[in-house]
């Protein structure tokens, strides 16, 4: 359980594809990063500008926060809590909250 699989599959994998980040052949968090990164650098940033400027829930923050830092961005998901990172990620409930703790695990497969 809460393998990458779950992450790409879920709420998390369904808020990149809004700010139009396709994870279509992503398969494992180093290529998650890898693909993030590119993409952010072929658009000067604007998906990490997309990403901080969605009008999120306080779940949807959560996993926003979540994202970032499996991208090795966490500098962004730090400015976005303003410092309150652990308080905002208590709003994460039942798929947000696994979505959040897939990162956090950052297992490739169920078995891993």
């Amino acid at each position: 359980m809460l393998a990458f699989s779950d992450f790409r599959g879920g709420p998390a994998g369904n808020l990149c594809e809004r700010v139009g980040l396709s994870l279509m052949g992503v398969t494992s968090w180093s290529a998650f990063a890898a693909h993030f990164q590119q993409v952010n650098k072929k658009t000067e940033g604007a998906l990490v500008e997309r990403l901080m400027s969605f009008p999120a829930s306080s779940g949807e923050t959560a996993l926003i926060m979540a994202i970032l830092h499996a991208a090795d961005y966490s500098r962004f998901a730090d400015e976005l809590a303003g410092g309150k990172a652990w308080h905002l990620l208590e709003y994460a409930h039942d798929d947000y909250a696994a979505a959040v703790a897939s990162v956090i695990l950052r297992r490739d497969r169920v078995n891993a």
